[in-house]
């Protein structure tokens, strides 16, 4: 098996600072319904533009992993059904740290489609995110 020296946690864990190679992540989840199918009109300026707000994520300082479909333009994640309900969708991002996720979500055109969620989303009355 070859070292990878480059890697600062395997330096550190070869070095006995293996309490120093740890690094954390911040994983957020949310969940939604959405009002209508994927291939209603109602969701499509949504649906249109998840390529476009997934890939500035991905693009963004902070940015780790996203939980990824089927990769089929337009579609994110929509394939990922929860409870085998095709209008549930979930969202499941990783970042470095907090200060990373709300640049994304506050500080980019990610915020105007978040503030427009109710004529895409149906409004849930119990909890639907989580960061851990």
């Amino acid at each position: 098996m070859a070292i990878d020296w480059r890697n600062p946690a395997t330096v550190a864990a070869l070095s006995g600072r293996a309490e120093n190679a740890m690094t954390l992540h911040l994983a957020q989840l949310n969940i939604g319904r959405l009002v209508a199918p994927t291939d209603d009109p109602r969701v499509k300026e949504f649906l249109d533009n998840l390529d476009m707000i997934n890939g500035l994520g991905k693009k963004m300082p902070g940015f780790v992993w996203m939980m990824e479909g089927s990769g089929e333009p337009g579609k994110g994640n929509t394939d990922a059904r929860i409870d085998g309900d095709p209008q549930c969708v979930a969202n499941l991002t990783v970042w470095e740290d907090v200060t990373s996720l709300e640049r994304f979500v506050w500080g980019t055109v990610h915020r105007k489609f978040y503030a427009r969620r109710e004529e895409w989303f149906e409004m849930m009355d119990g909890m639907h995110f989580v960061m851990w």
